[in-house]
């Protein structure tokens, strides 16, 4: 019992000492001390032109007599700061971008700075650091495809119908969204004849309003113009568009102008879309088959006549080529008849599938011819809106060949009811891969071709000829509209003799697009 005890009494002395040294081994718990925070200046002292841009960086530190800084807490606006929510960061920098109120081109901001400990005190003295800061005017740009690209994607025309499509960029240092609005002319930054629109949008399609005198304006995907109308426009003259962006401190960038374009009145009732090129071979060459074509039109009395080359370049560069499909669409869609003829049948029905809908939906009437052979694809979702529902595949291990004494023969000996002669034709030269067309279920055929089948084993003459269907034109009607769409798969221009050719032309014309005779 004694043993215990002594131990108890020696237990409670050492408890004694060590509690009375406490103080002089570790010293007393002092409260917890709160960082403090330093920017790099107070402030910033400039005026008028020297005043910052609204893109600074900023630096800070921190000190914690105690401890160490865990984060800072920082908030910035304008001067002076009333409930403005703090944010946090643990960086000792950063780069603000600060957007001026509307109106004034200069303003003072304010940055505040607080340093936080790991227990979360924080500097009850932020520091602060003035900002003088001035605008910066946007800037903006004009965008063009690239040249020598996809026909499919558009381009920037040196010859165009009145309609024109323009697209640009807007930048602004102080932030992009702090562009108000663009505003446009034609010709002359000084006319005072402007129109504003909205800097959601970054393009815009101008059509000639007829009788007007003013261009109907079409921002973005809209297709509806807006309410206010462009003067300005020359017929027959070059025209530039001059845009400049305008920011919320109502600073202007400087006025851009852009590339040229020669607009002509295209007040003719049938354009002539010509899709060749200046291949040296007469049948494929857009000069010679201009001519061609414009005597044989002017023969039938289809009069004035205006002509789209649609894929001529000068070097490198598309020279009719609009914009885009929407802007081509509202070109075609000034006419009420239209004659296609090109080299190569897939790009052509890619092309008019994009851009012939407005013809299409208000009646209007279309005649496309160009060759499909070997590489046309059998089915497209471009084939949807015309006659055609696929090409016809070639047998494997055979080749379609077309001769000089290739007959084309018509298929039906009338038309709503009435009787009318189609005339028998020939194929002007050899050709092989050609490929005729299944029509869908809606549309009538006018002609087929003889076609022979060659062995590609054994590709030695005589040839058979192919029994299968061998339809290579066909039509559509629209009979909510009366409108037409003809789609043939051999060229115009090879079907012989030509007074033959003229004579089913005149057959479309005056009974497929009632078009009478002068």
């Amino acid at each position: 019992m004694w043993k215990r005890n002594l131990t108890l009494i020696g237990l409670g002395c050492l408890l004694q000492i060590l509690a009375s040294c406490r103080s002089e081994w570790m010293g007393d718990l002092l409260p917890n001390q709160a960082p403090e925070t330093y920017a790099v200046v107070d402030s910033i002292q400039r005026s008028g032109p020297n005043r910052l841009p609204t893109s600074v960086q900023l630096h800070w530190w921190g000190l914690d007599p105690d401890g160490v800084v865990d984060h800072y807490d920082f908030r910035v606006g304008l001067r002076p700061l009333v409930n403005q929510p703090w944010a946090w960061t643990r960086a000792n920098d950063t780069l603000v971008r600060l957007n001026l109120p509307a109106g004034p081109d200069t303003a003072d901001f304010e940055l505040q700075i607080r340093a936080v400990d790991l227990e979360g005190a924080r500097d009850p003295e932020p520091a602060r650091l003035i900002l003088p800061l001035r605008n910066t005017a946007p800037q903006v740009s004009f965008n063009y495809n690239p040249d020598g690209g996809s026909p499919l994607a558009g381009a920037f025309p040196l010859v165009s119908c009145p309609v024109l499509g323009y697209r640009w960029q807007g930048t602004d240092s102080d932030g992009d969204s702090t562009i108000l609005y663009y505003e446009i002319c034609l010709n002359d930054t000084l006319s005072n004849d402007t129109v504003r629109i909205q800097s959601a949008y970054t393009e815009c399609i101008l059509e000639w309003a007829n009788n007007s005198g003013l261009c109907q304006i079409y921002v973005g995907p809209n297709d509806l113009p807006l309410a206010k109308r462009l003067g300005g426009l020359l017929e027959n003259d070059t025209n530039r568009l001059y845009i400049r962006a305008v920011d919320q401190s109502l600073s202007a960038s400087p006025w851009v102008v852009s590339r040229p374009t020669m607009v002509k009145s295209c007040v003719a009732s049938l354009l002539v879309v010509n899709a060749y090129g200046n291949d040296p071979n007469p049948t494929l060459n857009v000069d010679t088959l201009s001519l061609r074509y414009k005597a044989w039109l002017d023969s039938l009395g289809f009069g004035e006549v205006e002509e789209l080359r649609l894929f001529q370049k000068i070097g490198n560069r598309f020279t009719q080529l609009s914009v885009n499909n929407r802007v081509q669409a509202r070109i075609f869609g000034r006419f009420g008849r239209i004659l296609w003829i090109a080299p190569d049948f897939d790009l052509a029905m890619q092309f008019s599938s994009r851009t012939l809908g407005n013809v299409l939906a208000q009646g209007g009437h279309v005649l496309l011819a160009a060759k499909a052979d070997a590489g046309t694809p059998a089915w497209t979702p471009a084939y949807e809106s015309s006659p055609i529902d696929s090409v016809q595949e070639i047998p494997g291990g055979y080749s379609f060949l077309v001769t000089d004494t290739s007959s084309l023969l018509p298929l039906t000996g009338q038309w709503n009811g009435q009787p009318w002669a189609l005339p028998t034709m020939t194929h002007q030269g050899f050709s092989s891969g050609n490929r005729p067309l299944r029509l869908s279920a809606s549309s009538i055929p006018l002609y087929k071709i003889n076609l022979l089948l060659r062995d590609d084993n054994n590709p030695a003459p005589p040839f058979p000829l192919y029994n299968g269907s061998t339809v290579c034109m066909g039509v559509k009607v629209n009979p909510q509209t009366g409108g037409s769409y003809t789609v043939s798969s051999i060229e115009l221009h090879r079907m012989l003799p030509p007074s033959s050719m003229l004579q089913m032309l005149r057959l479309l014309k005056t009974r497929v697009w009632q078009w009478p005779n002068p």
